[in-house]
Protein backbone atom coordinates (compact mmCIF):
# COMPACT_ATOMS: atom_id res chain seq x y z
CA UNK A 1 0.00 0.00 0.00
CA UNK A 2 2.79 2.41 0.94
CA UNK A 3 4.65 1.74 -2.32
CA UNK A 4 1.53 2.46 -4.36
CA UNK A 5 0.88 5.65 -2.42
CA UNK A 6 4.46 6.87 -2.90
CA UNK A 7 4.26 6.15 -6.62
CA UNK A 8 1.02 8.11 -6.81
CA UNK A 9 2.64 11.08 -5.07
CA UNK A 10 5.64 11.04 -7.38
CA UNK A 11 3.48 10.96 -10.50
CA UNK A 12 0.68 13.31 -9.47
CA UNK A 13 0.32 16.50 -11.57
CA UNK A 14 0.89 18.73 -8.56
CA UNK A 15 4.29 17.16 -7.91
CA UNK A 16 5.46 16.04 -11.35
CA UNK A 17 7.66 19.16 -11.55
CA UNK A 18 9.18 18.68 -8.08
CA UNK A 19 12.95 18.81 -8.08
CA UNK A 20 15.84 19.53 -5.75
CA UNK A 21 16.85 23.17 -5.47
CA UNK A 22 18.46 24.37 -8.69
CA UNK A 23 21.51 25.52 -6.71
CA UNK A 24 25.24 25.26 -7.47
CA UNK A 25 28.38 26.23 -5.57
CA UNK A 26 28.66 29.49 -7.60
CA UNK A 27 32.35 30.19 -7.06
CA UNK A 28 33.26 32.81 -9.67
CA UNK A 29 36.11 30.92 -11.34
CA UNK A 30 34.00 27.74 -11.50
CA UNK A 31 31.06 29.40 -13.28
CA UNK A 32 32.72 29.57 -16.75
CA UNK A 33 32.85 25.75 -16.87
CA UNK A 34 30.01 23.30 -17.41
CA UNK A 35 28.08 22.44 -14.26
CA UNK A 36 25.36 19.80 -14.44
CA UNK A 37 22.05 20.88 -12.88
CA UNK A 38 20.77 18.89 -9.90
CA UNK A 39 17.60 17.30 -11.36
CA UNK A 40 16.05 13.95 -10.50
CA UNK A 41 12.75 13.82 -12.43
CA UNK A 42 11.81 14.47 -16.05
CA UNK A 43 8.97 16.52 -17.48
CA UNK A 44 5.74 14.72 -18.32
CA UNK A 45 5.47 13.59 -21.94
CA UNK A 46 4.55 16.31 -24.49
CA UNK A 47 5.25 19.22 -22.16
CA UNK A 48 7.72 22.09 -22.09
CA UNK A 49 8.89 24.36 -19.30
CA UNK A 50 10.49 27.79 -18.92
CA UNK A 51 12.38 28.87 -15.81
CA UNK A 52 13.78 32.30 -15.01
CA UNK A 53 16.12 32.89 -12.10
CA UNK A 54 18.24 35.46 -10.30
CA UNK A 55 21.25 34.10 -8.40
CA UNK A 56 23.76 35.98 -6.30
CA UNK A 57 26.92 34.80 -4.53
CA UNK A 58 29.38 36.77 -2.40
CA UNK A 59 32.93 35.40 -2.08
CA UNK A 60 35.56 36.39 0.44
CA UNK A 61 39.03 34.91 0.83
CA UNK A 62 42.21 36.90 1.38
CA UNK A 63 45.64 35.29 1.80
CA UNK A 64 49.13 36.01 0.49
CA UNK A 65 48.51 33.52 -2.34
CA UNK A 66 44.87 34.23 -3.24
CA UNK A 67 42.39 37.09 -3.01
CA UNK A 68 38.71 36.48 -3.76
CA UNK A 69 36.60 39.46 -2.72
CA UNK A 70 33.78 39.77 -5.22
CA UNK A 71 30.06 39.29 -5.81
CA UNK A 72 28.50 37.57 -8.83
CA UNK A 73 24.94 38.08 -10.08
CA UNK A 74 23.36 35.85 -12.69
CA UNK A 75 20.11 36.17 -14.65
CA UNK A 76 19.23 32.85 -16.27
CA UNK A 77 16.59 31.52 -18.64
CA UNK A 78 16.22 27.74 -18.84
CA UNK A 79 14.14 25.85 -21.39
CA UNK A 80 13.21 22.19 -21.01
CA UNK A 81 11.15 20.13 -23.45
CA UNK A 82 9.97 16.54 -23.47
CA UNK A 83 11.26 14.51 -26.40
CA UNK A 84 8.73 11.74 -25.87
CA UNK A 85 8.45 9.05 -23.21
CA UNK A 86 11.49 9.04 -20.89
CA UNK A 87 13.51 11.72 -22.74
CA UNK A 88 13.92 15.49 -22.50
CA UNK A 89 16.29 18.25 -23.64
CA UNK A 90 17.43 21.34 -21.70
CA UNK A 91 19.30 24.55 -22.56
CA UNK A 92 20.22 27.53 -20.38
CA UNK A 93 21.23 31.11 -21.26
CA UNK A 94 23.05 33.18 -18.62
CA UNK A 95 23.77 36.88 -18.30
CA UNK A 96 26.46 37.32 -15.66
CA UNK A 97 27.70 40.34 -13.73
CA UNK A 98 30.74 40.29 -11.47
CA UNK A 99 31.52 43.27 -9.25
CA UNK A 100 31.54 44.73 -5.75
CA UNK A 101 27.88 43.91 -5.14
CA UNK A 102 25.66 44.96 -2.27
CA UNK A 103 25.85 42.15 0.29
CA UNK A 104 29.09 43.01 2.17
CA UNK A 105 27.42 45.10 4.92
CA UNK A 106 24.54 42.64 5.20
CA UNK A 107 26.92 39.69 5.63
CA UNK A 108 28.98 41.53 8.24
CA UNK A 109 25.82 42.30 10.21
CA UNK A 110 24.71 38.66 9.92
CA UNK A 111 28.09 37.40 11.15
CA UNK A 112 27.99 39.69 14.17
CA UNK A 113 24.44 38.57 14.95
CA UNK A 114 25.26 34.84 14.92
CA UNK A 115 28.68 35.29 16.54
CA UNK A 116 30.70 34.08 13.55
CA UNK A 117 34.15 35.66 13.78
CA UNK A 118 35.62 36.92 10.48
CA UNK A 119 37.81 39.86 11.53
CA UNK A 120 39.54 40.37 8.16
CA UNK A 121 36.24 41.04 6.42
CA UNK A 122 35.50 43.69 9.03
CA UNK A 123 38.65 45.74 8.32
CA UNK A 124 38.94 45.50 4.53
CA UNK A 125 37.00 47.97 2.35
CA UNK A 126 33.52 46.95 1.30
CA UNK A 127 32.50 46.65 -2.33
CA UNK A 128 35.83 45.39 -3.68
CA UNK A 129 35.90 43.38 -6.93
CA UNK A 130 39.11 41.34 -6.97
CA UNK A 131 39.98 37.82 -8.11
CA UNK A 132 43.78 37.55 -7.98
CA UNK A 133 46.70 35.18 -7.60
CA UNK A 134 49.93 37.18 -7.89
CA UNK A 135 51.86 36.27 -11.02
CA UNK A 136 49.08 33.99 -12.34
CA UNK A 137 45.85 35.90 -13.01
CA UNK A 138 43.75 38.88 -12.06
CA UNK A 139 40.07 39.58 -12.82
CA UNK A 140 37.81 42.39 -11.72
CA UNK A 141 34.35 43.70 -12.56
CA UNK A 142 32.81 42.38 -15.78
CA UNK A 143 29.44 41.76 -17.40
CA UNK A 144 28.63 39.41 -20.25
CA UNK A 145 26.93 36.29 -21.50
CA UNK A 146 28.02 32.93 -20.13
CA UNK A 147 28.50 29.75 -22.12
CA UNK A 148 25.42 27.82 -23.29
CA UNK A 149 24.90 24.29 -21.89
CA UNK A 150 22.75 21.83 -23.86
CA UNK A 151 21.72 18.64 -22.03
CA UNK A 152 19.72 15.50 -22.78
CA UNK A 153 18.11 13.56 -19.93
CA UNK A 154 16.77 9.98 -19.85
CA UNK A 155 14.47 8.30 -17.33
CA UNK A 156 16.06 4.96 -16.37
CA UNK A 157 13.13 3.82 -14.24
CA UNK A 158 12.76 3.14 -10.51
CA UNK A 159 13.60 6.77 -9.67
CA UNK A 160 16.87 6.79 -11.62
CA UNK A 161 17.78 9.18 -14.43
CA UNK A 162 20.87 10.01 -16.48
CA UNK A 163 22.00 13.28 -18.05
CA UNK A 164 24.66 14.00 -20.68
CA UNK A 165 25.56 17.14 -22.58
CA UNK A 166 28.02 19.80 -23.60
CA UNK A 167 28.60 23.54 -23.22
CA UNK A 168 29.00 25.88 -26.20
CA UNK A 169 31.70 28.56 -25.73
CA UNK A 170 29.67 31.77 -26.15
CA UNK A 171 31.09 33.67 -23.18
CA UNK A 172 34.13 35.95 -23.12
CA UNK A 173 36.99 33.82 -21.77
CA UNK A 174 39.27 36.85 -21.37
CA UNK A 175 36.96 38.14 -18.64
CA UNK A 176 36.14 34.65 -17.26
CA UNK A 177 32.53 34.89 -18.42
CA UNK A 178 33.01 31.64 -20.35
CA UNK A 179 35.94 29.32 -20.88
CA UNK A 180 36.29 29.68 -24.67
CA UNK A 181 36.13 25.94 -25.26
CA UNK A 182 33.67 23.02 -25.34
CA UNK A 183 33.09 21.12 -22.07
CA UNK A 184 31.44 17.70 -21.79
CA UNK A 185 29.62 16.09 -18.87
CA UNK A 186 27.38 13.28 -17.64
CA UNK A 187 25.59 12.44 -14.41
CA UNK A 188 23.22 9.97 -12.78
CA UNK A 189 20.52 10.96 -10.29
CA UNK A 190 18.09 9.22 -7.97
CA UNK A 191 14.88 10.25 -6.21
CA UNK A 192 13.56 8.03 -3.42
CA UNK A 193 10.32 8.41 -1.47
CA UNK A 194 11.16 7.86 2.22
CA UNK A 195 7.62 8.54 3.44
CA UNK A 196 4.45 9.95 1.90
CA UNK A 197 5.78 13.50 2.26
CA UNK A 198 9.58 13.12 2.42
CA UNK A 199 11.91 12.50 -0.52
CA UNK A 200 15.64 11.96 -0.85
CA UNK A 201 17.39 13.40 -3.94
CA UNK A 202 20.97 12.57 -4.94
CA UNK A 203 23.25 13.13 -7.94
CA UNK A 204 26.77 12.16 -8.99
CA UNK A 205 28.29 13.73 -12.08
CA UNK A 206 31.57 14.28 -13.90
CA UNK A 207 32.46 17.02 -16.35
CA UNK A 208 35.51 17.27 -18.59
CA UNK A 209 36.78 20.84 -18.91
CA UNK A 210 38.89 21.95 -21.81
CA UNK A 211 40.31 24.62 -19.47
CA UNK A 212 39.81 28.36 -19.02
CA UNK A 213 42.05 30.50 -21.19
CA UNK A 214 44.33 32.66 -19.04
CA UNK A 215 43.77 30.54 -15.92
CA UNK A 216 46.77 28.27 -15.28
CA UNK A 217 46.37 24.92 -13.57
CA UNK A 218 42.74 24.29 -14.57
CA UNK A 219 41.44 20.94 -13.37
CA UNK A 220 40.27 18.89 -16.33
CA UNK A 221 37.93 16.56 -14.44
CA UNK A 222 35.35 18.06 -12.11
CA UNK A 223 33.27 15.81 -9.87
CA UNK A 224 29.86 16.98 -8.67
CA UNK A 225 28.12 15.32 -5.74
CA UNK A 226 24.80 16.62 -4.41
CA UNK A 227 22.18 15.24 -2.05
CA UNK A 228 19.22 16.60 -0.12
CA UNK A 229 15.78 16.18 1.38
CA UNK A 230 12.46 17.54 0.15
CA UNK A 231 9.61 17.75 2.65
CA UNK A 232 6.17 18.34 1.16
CA UNK A 233 4.32 20.16 3.94
CA UNK A 234 1.16 20.68 1.83
CA UNK A 235 -0.05 20.46 -1.76
CA UNK A 236 1.38 23.92 -2.41
CA UNK A 237 4.56 24.08 -0.28
CA UNK A 238 7.77 22.07 -0.10
CA UNK A 239 10.78 22.72 2.16
CA UNK A 240 14.19 21.70 0.81
CA UNK A 241 17.57 21.24 2.45
CA UNK A 242 20.53 20.06 0.40
CA UNK A 243 24.29 20.06 0.00
CA UNK A 244 26.15 20.39 -3.31
CA UNK A 245 29.86 20.10 -3.85
CA UNK A 246 32.40 20.00 -6.65
CA UNK A 247 36.10 19.75 -7.37
CA UNK A 248 38.01 23.04 -7.23
CA UNK A 249 38.09 24.59 -10.73
CA UNK A 250 41.88 25.00 -10.76
CA UNK A 251 44.97 24.22 -8.71
CA UNK A 252 45.51 27.31 -6.58
CA UNK A 253 48.70 28.43 -4.89
CA UNK A 254 46.57 28.50 -1.73
CA UNK A 255 46.37 24.81 -0.83
CA UNK A 256 43.33 25.40 1.36
CA UNK A 257 41.37 26.60 -1.69
CA UNK A 258 42.06 23.33 -3.52
CA UNK A 259 39.78 21.31 -1.27
CA UNK A 260 36.32 20.38 -2.48
CA UNK A 261 33.99 23.37 -2.62
CA UNK A 262 30.64 22.64 -0.98
CA UNK A 263 27.66 24.73 0.09
CA UNK A 264 24.54 24.09 2.13
CA UNK A 265 21.26 25.36 0.66
CA UNK A 266 17.91 25.83 2.40
CA UNK A 267 14.79 26.87 0.53
CA UNK A 268 11.09 26.57 -0.21
CA UNK A 269 9.05 25.87 -3.34
CA UNK A 270 5.56 27.33 -3.62
CA UNK A 271 3.11 25.95 -6.17
CA UNK A 272 1.20 28.70 -7.99
CA UNK A 273 -1.91 28.58 -10.20
CA UNK A 274 -1.70 27.49 -13.86
CA UNK A 275 1.24 25.16 -13.31
CA UNK A 276 3.65 27.86 -12.14
CA UNK A 277 5.95 27.69 -9.14
CA UNK A 278 8.21 30.02 -7.16
CA UNK A 279 11.37 28.77 -5.45
CA UNK A 280 13.44 30.75 -2.94
CA UNK A 281 16.66 29.63 -1.28
CA UNK A 282 19.92 30.77 0.30
CA UNK A 283 23.39 29.18 0.25
CA UNK A 284 26.13 29.32 2.88
CA UNK A 285 29.47 27.62 3.28
CA UNK A 286 30.11 27.32 7.02
CA UNK A 287 28.02 29.66 9.15
CA UNK A 288 25.78 26.86 10.46
CA UNK A 289 28.01 23.83 10.06
CA UNK A 290 31.54 23.42 8.76
CA UNK A 291 32.28 19.85 7.75
CA UNK A 292 33.54 18.70 4.33
CA UNK A 293 30.51 16.45 3.69
CA UNK A 294 27.99 19.29 4.23
CA UNK A 295 29.56 22.71 3.64
CA UNK A 296 32.88 24.50 3.32
CA UNK A 297 35.20 26.38 0.92
CA UNK A 298 32.37 27.81 -1.18
CA UNK A 299 31.18 31.41 -1.52
CA UNK A 300 30.52 33.08 1.82
CA UNK A 301 26.81 33.58 1.17
CA UNK A 302 24.38 33.38 -1.74
CA UNK A 303 20.73 33.21 -2.66
CA UNK A 304 18.45 32.33 -5.53
CA UNK A 305 14.95 33.17 -6.78
CA UNK A 306 13.44 30.98 -9.50
CA UNK A 307 10.09 31.20 -11.28
CA UNK A 308 8.92 28.26 -13.39
CA UNK A 309 6.17 28.24 -15.99
CA UNK A 310 4.73 25.50 -18.20
CA UNK A 311 2.90 26.74 -21.30
CA UNK A 312 -0.42 25.03 -21.86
Amino acid sequence: MLRRLCALILLSPALSGAQPLDATVQRSLALPGLRLPFRTTLLPTKTEQWSFSWRNANEFRSTAALVEDIETNQLEATYRRSLGPQWEIEARATLRNRGGGFMDPLIETWHRWIGFDQPLREVLPQGRAILREPGRFQYGSATGWGDLPVLVRHDLGDGWSATAGFELPLGNSGQAMGNGRVDLGASVAKVHAITETLRLHAMLGWTWHAGLGGLPGSNRWIRQLAYGLEWRTSQSLSILVQSQGETAPYRSLDANANREHRTLSIGARIALPRGESLTLWFDEDRDFISTPVVAGKGPDFGFGVLWTWRPR
